[in-house]
């Protein structure tokens, strides 16, 4: 076994006294100086084994205080964290009224509004949207008679597309989805009783891996009252930086273990060897080790029984979801597009609460904020705010914000998306001007460590939100030869 570098033993002694409990939440661990006299390190050496326990999510450092324990969220505590500080979760419909469901021949003669979708039988179902005794809103649905032959909707007390997500959405690979707001016709009412105002319209289209037409939804919302999320599963990039053997190292082990479970060697229910083990073949830290295990926890395809080991539970991952979620507006891929920076500075983190809590800091730890401004023929389009964790990602070059700004924080900084919370909402205006769509983006690390919040507001009228999820599937080689 090879003999373990100086800052994976620090990695070790801090990391087993956290575990432990002997530092708590909110505990602050020795001090450079302190792990640079315990075990005769130079200060590089210990600020290696620190900045790892950050990317681990154990530790935060706060400038010019110290390192600090800091509290582990799961992806789900972070979403409904999310949910909470966006007001989504108060805007949900809570009960509905089928108000119609017809069976539609198929034939040619009915007047469908999905292009190219009228050839085949379909269930038509019009519901109406209420939270309390207010109806807030219309959702309307054509479903295929061959995705679902039979359909009862009177058994069915959530939303339309929450429902297919559960049940035929196995089939979907991908769903677009457009928000837009639109002017209510008094005359022809969208929703009775909404007086002419702007009404919220959400439309989507699931399909099917060739194509295939699964489902239409379109919905109308009063504007002010319904809200939009998502949670998105990305899959983390392995090979993080390849100058660093330690990313290097753990991505083998993760390669290494998923290769046998992939090609049917240890098959679901096998023992993997132990974290000791790995460590002397590999001649690595447990806490790469660990960080190469906790990847495959997440990914699904294995799992920890506590004084037990750990078992292979499933013979390939989940499929991740890519989404891409952007303003559109008229004809803006014959037009010219510019990003522009507009402004560039670090704050204190209290300056923007709101922020502070989506991104789990302290009050005493500061953040950057860049605005961009995106034009489209040289009138202003997209306003962009974007926010980061100065103790994160320490360091930023300025230069790079409008070419990519996340591709280089992934490049320079190991932080990926592994999973990306998104929301688009209404930001009321009085009555001389629109109503304006919002949309707020927040990044996870794979050790669901908020890392990056983008907001962004669109400036002009005739735009819309688009939204496309597409699942991506890994093919694996089935035991014994290929597929």
């Amino acid at each position: 076994m090879k003999k373990q570098a100086i800052y994976q033993r620090i990695e070790e002694y801090l990391l087993s006294r956290i575990e432990s409990g002997e530092y708590p939440v909110g505990c602050q661990i020795p001090t450079e100086f302190e792990l640079c006299d315990l075990f005769s390190a130079s200060k590089a050496t210990v600020n290696q084994a620190l900045n790892d326990l950050v990317h681990m999510g154990l530790i935060s450092r706060r400038p010019g205080r110290g390192s600090f324990v800091r509290l582990r969220m799961t992806e789900e505590t972070a979403y409904r964290n999310f949910l909470h500080l966006t007001g989504c979760h108060a805007s949900h419909p809570d009960r509905y009224e089928l108000v119609d469901h017809t069976l539609i021949a198929g034939d040619g003669n009915e007047e469908i509004v999905i292009p190219g979708y009228s050839d085949f039988p379909a269930h038509c179902i019009v519901r109406r949207c209420f939270r309390g005794d207010r109806m807030i809103g219309v959702e309307k649905a054509y479903i295929p008679v061959a995705v679902m032959p039979c359909l009862d909707m009177h058994s069915i007390e959530i939303p339309i597309s929450e429902y297919f997500s559960s049940v035929a959405i196995l089939q979907a690979q991908s769903r677009q989805t457009s928000i837009r707001i639109i002017q209510d016709d008094v005359s022809d009412p969208v929703l009775p009783g909404n007086h002419g105002m702007p009404v919220l319209l959400l439309e989507q289209q699931c399909r099917g891996s060739c194509g295939s037409f699964i489902y239409y939804l379109a919905s109308w919302y009063v504007f002010d009252q319904y809200q939009y999320s998502i949670i998105a599963r990305h899959q983390p990039p392995l090979a993080q930086s390849a100058g660093d053997r330690r990313h290097v190292l753990y991505s083998e082990i993760e390669g290494f273990i998923r290769q046998r479970i992939q090609s049917g060697e240890w098959e679901i229910g096998h023992q993997i060897p132990t974290e000791m083990e790995m460590c002397s073949q590999f001649g690595v830290s447990r806490m790469t080790v660990r960080r190469a295990m906790g990847n495959l926890v997440k990914n699904g395809m294995v799992r920890r029984i506590q004084k037990v080991g750990t078992f292979v539970s499933a013979s390939s991952e989940p499929a991740m979801l890519d989404v891409r979620a952007r303003f559109c507006a008229p004809d803006a891929d014959t037009r010219e597009k510019k990003t522009r920076l507009q402004s560039y500075e670090i704050l204190p983190a209290m300056n923007e609460p709101t922020i502070m809590q989506m991104l789990c800091l302290g009050g005493d730890e500061f953040i950057y904020r860049i605005i961009l401004m995106q034009v489209i023929d040289g009138e202003p389009f997209q306003l962009t705010r974007i926010y980061l964790p100065a103790t994160l990602i320490p360091t930023l070059d300025v230069r790079f914000v409008e070419q990519g700004l996340m591709d280089y924080i992934e490049r320079t900084h190991s932080l990926a998306a592994a999973w990306q919370f998104i929301h688009v909402g209404v930001e009321p205006a009085d009555h001389a001007t629109t109503p304006r769509l919002d949309m707020t983006m927040l990044a996870l690390s794979d050790k669901a460590i908020p890392f990056a919040v983008e907001k962004h507001s669109c400036m002009g009228e005739n735009h819309h939100v688009s939204i496309e999820e597409k699942a991506v599937v890994s093919v694996h080689p089935h035991k014994g030869g290929r597929q």
